[in-house]
Parts: C-alpha cells; structure tokens; sequence
C-alpha cells in the first residue's frame, strides 16, 4: 500500500477508483518523492561492490533493481505521456527490462550480475533523470492529462516498492552467502543487527504483520 508521506491516516491508493486520482494528486506526488527517495536510502549503505554482486540467478544486484525500478517509469509513463521527454540511453531498455516482452528483448536474469557497464554513478544519473522529468509530467500536466496515467503511476510505485523488498532480499542472500564476516556489511538503519553471532545462529519463527 502507498502512503502519503504526511502525517494523518493513509490512503490506499490501490482502493480508489481511478477517477479519483485526481482528487490525490499532491498526495501521489508526494508519495512518488518519497518512494524514489526510500529506495536510494535503503541502497546507500551498500558499496559500488556489494551493489554489482548476484549470489544466484533468482536474485538481482542492487544497481539492477535501481535501474530497473526507473526503466519502468521511462517506458510505462514518460516515453508515452510526457511531452518533453528524453530518453537517458537507447541500450538501458534492453540491459533494464526484466520480463515485460511486448515491450522488448532483455539480459537473461542469471547474467545481470555481469553487466560491469553501466556504471552504479550512472545509473544513479539514470535515475536522477528519470526522476526530474516524472515530476515535470505530474507537476505541470493539466488535471484530465494526469488521469490518463495516474493508475499506471500507483503501478509504478507499488512497483518500486517490491524492488525495494526485493534490495533487502538480495544484497542480504548475497552477502550472507559469503565466508568471511559479512554481518557488519548489513548494518543500515534497516537491517537487522546481525553482528551478534548467537543471535543471528538462533532459529525461531517471527511474525510479520501484513502492508
């Protein structure tokens, strides 16, 4: 579920109707800042290295997922409704693609860990873009404009938040997969403190509330 970033009680967005995007658009702006910026935080700890690593072909590097997170927005949104768009770089929609094949051809999950090229700086850059011009479309589109992509929008950020599950998933497999010490690699406000070794050997059931 996508909260508005504010305090007061949520919306959820994915149980309006999408006429009523409309009546949410700030609200969905400022969930779309704060989405973007949550995934770059729960990245940021992580190093240029442990950010190109993939332990197993179910898994993804980190530098994927923040490239693929923004392809999504550039092909579903911007590359059909913002007028002024600009497309980073041509080859991103092959390197970034993960299984949207309507869209087009893609790198074969097993081998995205083997894509030194592009640099983490410039998807970063990519990022950044992608990000600037999806706040020019919904900041300056007239309102029947925005109803055009707004649930492809709420797509999106639900979207970017199961990558953001899926970052924590993966650079944890891949740096507890190594035989040296990687407890204190995972150290972020977000990881679990893990340099207690009777702690982290423990078994136990834990329970997750949903959302």
């Amino acid at each position: 579920m996508i909260e508005i970033p504010k305090q007061g009680k949520p919306v959820n967005f994915n149980a309006l109707p999408a006429r009523n995007y409309i009546d949410h658009r700030q609200a969905l702006i400022d969930s779309f800042r704060s989405v973007r910026e949550t995934t770059e935080q729960i990245a940021s700890p992580y190093s240029v290295e442990d950010q190109q690593i993939q332990s197993m072909a179910d898994a993804s590097p980190v530098k994927w997922h923040l490239a693929h997170s923004s392809w999504f927005f550039e092909a579903i949104i911007l590359a059909r409704f913002a007028p002024r768009f600009k497309i980073f770089d041509e080859k991103f929609g092959y390197l970034f693609n993960s299984y949207y094949n309507a869209i087009g051809r893609q790198v074969p999950r097993a081998k995205r860990g083997l894509m030194s090229q592009p640099t983490l700086a410039q998807v970063m850059q990519y990022r950044e873009q992608v990000t600037a011009q999806m706040l020019d479309l919904l900041n300056n589109c007239d309102d029947d404009h925005f109803d055009t992509f707004a649930a492809s929008l709420v797509l999106g950020l639900n979207h970017e938040q199961q990558h953001q599950e899926l970052i924590r998933t993966d650079i944890s497999h891949a740096l507890l997969s190594w035989d040296g010490e990687p407890a204190q690699m995972l150290q972020s406000p977000s990881a679990p403190d893990l340099s207690n070794k009777s702690v982290a050997s423990k078994k136990s059931w834990l329970d997750i509330e949903g959302g």
